[in-house]
């Protein structure tokens, strides 16, 4: 996922916090620091707000709990570009 990343470069990143040989958090963090243009989004079914603000603070543009990914990943989608369209 992390050479996709890098060899595509897109605007915006969804990582699930629980994927398979990389804890979410680390990829979002890697993914900072390598691309620094692309937004982050970071999900998880977990409700512990421990994880929100690590997710935050590894550098996530937005952290959507995945009970409620409808209602959010469609507005968290649309800020990420809106944000890199101010900085252009």
């Amino acid at each position: 996922m992390l050479d996709a990343v890098a060899s595509l470069r897109p605007d915006v990143v969804v990582v699930d916090v629980h994927l398979p040989g990389i804890n979410g958090l680390e990829a979002c963090r890697q993914i900072r620091t390598s691309s620094r243009d692309a937004a982050v989004i970071v999900i998880s079914a977990a409700a512990d707000e421990d994880i929100h603000e690590r997710a935050l603070a590894v550098g996530a543009s937005a952290f959507i709990n995945k009970y409620e990914i409808a209602d959010h990943l469609e507005a968290a989608v649309r800020q990420a570009f809106d944000d890199a369209s101010a900085t252009d």
